[in-house]
């Protein structure tokens, strides 16, 4: 939890100018530093042992369809914006296009 506060004050301090400066592109998709970091402590998070830190007899019932729910949209919302992507970056022809438009 501590990482997560120390990359929301990474964020707070950091220009802008550096952050758009030094991001390249993963798949169509703009990734800088902090998106990195933030990705790492995501998956140190995930995998590390809590069961020190916080004791419990079960999970809440929810909590797995919760999860679930959280990956898919995720996963939906990532499937979007490469569909997205590839339909805008697809020149038109005359034949399919009305106005510019690519018609789906």
């Amino acid at each position: 939890m501590i990482l997560f506060v120390i990359l929301m004050l990474i964020n707070c301090t950091v220009p802008n100018d550096v952050l758009f400066d030094y991001r390249f592109d993963l798949g169509g998709f703009p990734v800088n530093a902090l998106d990195v970091m933030l990705m790492l402590v995501f998956v140190q998070q995930l995998f590390s042992s809590s069961r020190d830190r916080f004791q419990t007899e079960r999970a809440h019932p929810l909590l797995y369809w919760s999860i679930g729910l959280l990956v898919t949209a995720r996963v939906c919302a990532i499937a979007a914006a490469a569909i997205h992507y590839v339909i805008a970056n697809t020149p038109t022809s005359k034949n399919n296009a009305s106005n510019g438009r690519v018609l789906i």
